[in-house]
């Protein structure tokens, strides 16, 4: 049987919200600073890499530990770029004697696409994953919401 209910929402993020709960939640501590490029890592997943890693880890979404998970998600949105070009060329489907048929790659496109939205809101990637994160970064929030009824901070 597998874990039920959503995923725990990191420490980091529930500071972020401003929640009593970042106070109360056991989490590992994970060695800041942002992960070393993967050796296999090559091509477009590597530029995407060198484009994102930066930015995650000036605000703290990426650490050290999740280098291969996110070699995994440049990768795999690389492989994705792949397929819509093919898509782009060819179309999503073609006619034989049997009928229509659908090319492979639009099949991998639908399953890479399923893939990158799970893993872009592990990531921040999204716009509702950045909702969760950003209410409150770089803000104090009032732990009683006084201020919403007193008009003070």
């Amino acid at each position: 049987m597998g874990t039920r209910g959503p995923p725990p929402t990191p420490k980091s993020i529930l500071a972020a919200r401003g929640s009593w709960r970042a106070e109360h939640t056991a989490e590992l501590a994970m060695p800041e600073g942002i992960p070393d490029v993967p050796e296999w890592l090559e091509g477009r997943a590597l530029e995407y890499w060198q484009h994102l890693v930066p930015m995650l880890g000036s605000i703290s979404l990426l650490r050290q530990t999740d280098g291969a998970a996110f070699a995994r998600y440049c990768q795999l949105y690389a492989r994705w770029q792949e397929c819509d070009e093919f898509i782009k060329i060819h179309g999503y489907s073609y006619t034989t004697e049997a009928g229509i048929k659908t090319y492979p790659e639009a099949q991998i496109f639908l399953r890479l696409s399923e893939a990158l939205n799970k893993l872009e809101d592990r990531f921040g990637l999204t716009p509702s994953a950045r909702v969760r994160v950003a209410g409150s970064v770089g803000e104090k929030k009032d732990k009683n919401n006084k201020s919403k009824f007193f008009g003070g901070n």
